[in-house]
């Protein structure tokens, strides 16, 4: 016999930190002739998924996920990526985001609240 958990998941992503990524994205880009766009991907989708509550069916949040990918050791995979968008004339870059997309997914995991105190205060979510 399988049992089957489900979640739900909520972002809590803020707006304002939305626009402070935005205005230093834009003069990163700037700053390295465009280079900060192989970077830029990985960053958001990372930040999404840690700014995401999971939730059980009752509308309790049980968690967050966490995704521990490291931009930094990633560098070396971003300079073959450049050099693969370059030569494909900016259609490498459609294969980066995907791998982007499935290398930050494998890098995720929810991380469960252990006690009941660890529950935030009006955490619950309307089903």
């Amino acid at each position: 016999m399988t049992y089957h958990m489900q979640y739900r998941f909520r972002s809590k992503l803020k707006s304002q930190y939305i626009l402070e990524s935005t205005l230093v994205t834009m003069a990163l880009t700037i700053c390295t002739l465009g280079l900060a766009i192989f970077i830029l991907p990985k960053q958001i989708l990372r930040t999404f998924i840690n700014q995401t509550a999971v939730y059980d069916m009752a509308g309790q949040e049980i968690g967050m996920l966490d995704c521990n990918i490291e931009i930094r050791t990633s560098f070396p995979r971003v300079l073959m990526w450049v050099l693969l968008t370059v030569l494909t004339l900016g259609l490498g870059y459609i294969v980066f985001i995907y791998r982007i997309v499935i290398q930050t997914l494998d890098h995720t995991h929810i991380s469960l609240y252990n006690r009941p105190a660890e529950h935030r205060k009006n955490s619950s979510l309307t089903l």
